[in-house]
């Protein structure tokens, strides 16, 4: 077993997935790569490391990952009535307030919605809207398993993985047959107030994926595609990138960069020979980036820039004994230890 590694060469790859790449998709971007170039012997591994990216911020903060949730009577078999929230970035919780009024008055006249700011927490009043149920209440979907939704025509696959609960701070449904009361235990023409604090956005990082398999693990979370577990599993994520902004504006940097500084998202990958590169931006639960309306992505307009350094790693059997950590005894120095 080798005990060692040296690096023998190394070569950067500059990546722009806004054209010319096989998929056509901005945020889901293959080039084909010249194998000859890309190629290391038996005793020698690639290593990978995200050098740069950069990217602009071409979505919004509330959109059709976060923007819907429905009311109902908690009967599974009650076809759900949506309330969305229109599109947009909202920079102060007053005005996402008055959007979420909006949509609740798309469907019910007479509903209203503020946002308290020493609670923060959003208050619906529904007293004044006669025409909502009185055995009724708000839900919004966090379901992974399709197979629960009894209402595909009405709750679309993007409302039923939605972020909606996280933005009005409530409880969200996990399982379309247990439909869970978003405020909690209000029904009917009362006030409906969060349990928990609201949230302008729900994206607070970008997360990088890729064909080029390492070594990396993730936790199972809230990944659509990943079933429920408390333990880690194999992941194709590169790299995770937070944002510093919870929205987009004209006095924020319109650009999202990243230096990798200190190697922290580095992979040696098995591959000896590499004939394609996939990248995939994603938000923190495997959702590609929301489109602003249809075509963004394909135009180029949610594509991001990228340098990857690719590193040929040489494997080195040592000649001599080389002293580990366990070879050295050194006195205990630490008294806490005794």
């Amino acid at each position: 077993m080798s005990l060692g590694i040296a690096e023998k060469f190394y070569k950067n790859v500059f990546l722009d997935s806004s054209i010319n790449t096989v998929r056509g998709d901005g945020r889901f971007a293959a080039w084909s790569v010249p194998s000859q170039n890309f190629t290391c012997a038996n005793n020698q591994y690639f290593q990978v490391l995200v050098n740069s990216f950069s990217m602009r911020r071409n979505w919004y903060n509330i959109n059709f990952n976060n923007n819907a949730f429905f009311a109902t009577d908690g009967n599974p078999a009650t076809v759900p009535t949506p309330i969305t929230i229109a599109q947009g970035d909202y920079t102060t919780f007053a005005d996402l307030a008055t959007a979420i009024q909006a949509g609740l008055v798309a469907a019910y006249p007479g509903a209203t919605c503020v946002f308290d700011d020493p609670t923060r927490k959003f208050v619906i009043d529904m007293s004044g809207a006669a025409t909502f149920p009185a055995n009724y209440f708000f839900v919004g979907f966090l379901c992974k398993d399709d197979s629960t939704n009894n209402h595909p025509s009405v709750i679309k696959r993007a409302a039923f993985f939605n972020d909606s609960y996280e933005i009005l701070g409530g409880n969200p449904t996990r399982d379309g047959n247990n439909l869970v009361n978003l405020f909690g235990a209000t029904v009917g023409q009362v006030i409906h107030t969060s349990p928990y604090v609201g949230a302008l956005n729900t994206i607070n990082e970008i997360v990088i994926r890729s064909s080029l398999q390492g070594q990396n693990f993730q936790s199972f979370s809230y990944e659509r595609d990943l079933k429920d577990d408390t333990a880690i599993t194999p992941t194709d994520i590169l790299a995770r990138i937070p944002l510093e902004y919870a929205y987009y504006t004209a006095a924020n940097a319109e650009f999202i960069h990243y230096d990798d500084l200190d190697e922290n998202f580095a992979v040696i990958i098995p591959q000896k020979q590499i004939n394609e590169i996939i990248l995939v931006v994603t938000d923190g639960k495997g959702r590609l980036l929301p489109e602003v309306s249809s075509g963004q992505s394909a135009q180029g307009l949610l594509s991001f820039r990228a340098c990857l350094k690719f590193e040929t790693i040489t494997q080195v059997v040592p000649q001599q004994h080389i002293l580990s950590p366990a070879d050295i005894k050194l006195p205990n120095t630490f008294s806490y230890l005794s």
